[in-house]
């Protein structure tokens, strides 16, 4: 009888045992952390990536969003704002995201308003989009003035218009 008893207090405390031990390998996982995003502080802008994942995640205080990997950035996650969401649809043709993988984008960095104060958002583009864009921005500074090569290279500063944007288009023969 007290073998019988002996055995079951034994099995109880293993039972305890494994689920202190499941409850410590638990705690012990990281919780996703700002290092574990992409931000504008955390990453070089502009630059261009190729999306390799695409899943729903949890993120703090916001609910479970689409976030997308890129083989460029391994470690580091972009969850999808509705913008970026809306952005990603058109450049894949495609509403579904697990669709989007091997994608090539360009993540850059956009001024954008929230709570009515301006923050640095990171919004995506295909690269041809980006181009016609900073090509516009080129052309509205031009207008503006500028006629010496000194200037051209203020402008070309000020609009981060770096030749590597444009080694990006000779390359993809965009």
């Amino acid at each position: 009888m007290k073998k019988a008893h002996k055995d079951k207090a034994t099995s109880t405390l293993k039972d305890i045992l494994a689920e202190v031990n499941k409850r410590r390998r638990a705690l012990s996982r990281k919780p996703p952390t700002k290092e574990n995003w992409i931000s504008s502080k955390n990453t070089h802008f502009p630059q261009l990536v190729t999306v390799t994942e695409c899943k729903r995640v949890a993120i703090m205080g916001t609910g479970v969003e689409w976030a997308i990997s890129f083989a460029e950035t391994p470690r580091r996650r972009l969850p999808l704002s509705k913008t970026n969401h809306r952005v990603m649809e058109l450049i894949a043709q495609d509403n579904d995201p697990t669709r989007w993988i091997g994608k090539r984008i360009v993540l850059f960095v956009e001024m954008g308003n929230f709570k009515g104060n301006l923050y640095p958002g990171i919004r995506v583009a295909s690269l041809s989009g980006y181009l016609l864009r900073k090509a516009a921005q080129f052309v509205d500074a031009v207008d503006k003035g500028a006629t010496t090569l000194d200037e051209f290279d203020a402008l070309c500063k000020a609009i981060e218009l770096r030749t590597t944007d444009m080694g990006w288009a000779h390359d993809l023969a965009i």
